[in-house]
């Protein structure tokens, strides 16, 4: 993955392994996500959309 991608792309993948894990376990093994865990998937979700987007928003460099 690091061949392909900027370190720091690929380092946001794994905050997503946790989602993941309790959204297939939901679909896979009919395990029901209680508030807690809800509540931290959304932050999680949250925190990877603003880190990305804060990552491709373009660098305006100030000149004097």
């Amino acid at each position: 993955m690091l061949r392909n991608l900027p370190a720091g792309i690929a380092s946001l993948s794994t905050l997503a392994v946790p989602v993941f894990g309790v959204l297939f376990s939901w679909w896979l093994l009919g395990e029901k996500p209680d508030g807690l865990e809800t509540v931290g998937i959304v932050l999680i979700v949250c925190a990877l959309a603003v880190i990305s987007l804060k990552k491709r928003a373009p660098q305006v460099q100030r000149s004097r």
